[in-house]
């Protein structure tokens, strides 16, 4: 028996937002701005044993920003914006 699938599996959303907030830092005050990211996660079952996955992180590009030096003048984002696709074989 062959068994077919037409629509998506494992489909995950996540949004989470950070309010913003002021660190005081020793030689003055340092603005931390708000920020929030989209991940969005889909399966597609390519048959019995294998899966097609697909991860975005960060779609938006909006995530909030880390101090990395005490200055406050250099920010990152706590994470970075990618997308990953994998194939999964169940044995």
């Amino acid at each position: 028996m062959k068994v077919t699938h037409t629509f998506l599996e494992g489909t995950y959303n996540e949004l989470v937002y950070r309010e913003g907030y002021t660190l005081n830092y020793g030689a003055g005050d340092i603005k931390m701005d708000e920020g929030y990211d989209y991940t969005l996660s889909v399966s597609y079952p390519l048959n019995r044993k294998l899966n097609l996955k697909v991860k975005g992180e960060n779609l938006l590009d909006r995530a909030t920003k880390t101090l990395i030096d005490p200055q406050g003048l250099i920010k990152v984002p706590a994470i970075e914006q990618r997308v990953i696709a994998t194939v999964e074989y169940t044995f």
